[in-house]
């Protein structure tokens, strides 16, 4: 495996770490907590249900309905110059249309986790090999020994450990059979929601909005 990202990422040595560790606890809190207080459903785990084929328009009206919502999120988004409001905005999207995908669910849990004190987080994403079209937006946490926050399949754990779970949930996805290499990037998205997310939060943005939702605190 290798990662490409603009922080350098070591996971080497991890054996002593498992799931059981204080600081993956915490982090698998966090995404739980996000799913508790923003309950959503995805078009994307819909297509992953047996007898795919009943389900053909439901979810073809459920992708309709989360590219309305992010559209004029986005508009409403481009319209806002308080970093206060931009957060809300997000918050408020997820609570209205109780739609949102792995790229949702990572938004979500960056702000969470931001506000219950984790630092250096980043909204990355994982990219399948080449000629595999595929991706998944999680949260980055590049500490010693980074890991990762996975509200959209519900946990978070370091990275080797959370690399193996994707290799086998994403399976068909991230099917490595006869492949000379395993190779799985982690790219920066360069969308404006991310970058606002990723570099231009605030601390006493944080400190403020944690007033209004005591519920996200942890």
């Amino acid at each position: 495996m290798s990662f490409r990202l603009n922080m350098n990422i070591n996971f080497n040595n991890n054996n002593a770490f498992t799931s059981r560790n204080a600081t993956i606890r915490f982090a698998d809190n966090i995404a739980r907590k996000v799913n508790k207080e923003f309950p959503r459903i995805s078009a994307s785990k819909v297509e992953n249900f047996k007898n795919i084929e009943l389900f053909v328009d439901f979810i073809e009206d459920l992708w309709c309905k989360t590219s309305k919502m992010r559209n004029k999120r986005k508009k409403e988004f481009l319209t806002l110059t308080n970093n206060k409001d931009k957060i809300r905005l997000i918050f408020d999207y997820i609570k209205k249309f109780k739609l949102g995908n792995c790229k949702e669910s990572a938004e979500l849990s960056l702000l969470v986790a931001k506000m219950n004190g984790i630092k250096n987080t980043k909204i990355a994403y994982l990219k399948s090999p080449e000629g595999f079209d595929y991706d998944h937006a999680v949260v980055l946490v590049n500490e010693k020994k980074p890991y990762i926050i996975d509200s959209w399949l519900g946990f978070a754990d370091f990275v080797p450990k959370a690399f193996e779970k994707y290799k086998k949930d994403f399976s068909e996805c991230f099917d490595f059979a006869g492949s000379k290499t395993e190779k799985m990037t982690v790219l920066e998205d360069i969308g404006l929601l991310q970058l606002f997310l990723n570099y231009r939060i605030k601390k006493q943005d944080l400190n403020a909005i944690k007033k209004e939702y005591p519920n996200l605190i942890l």
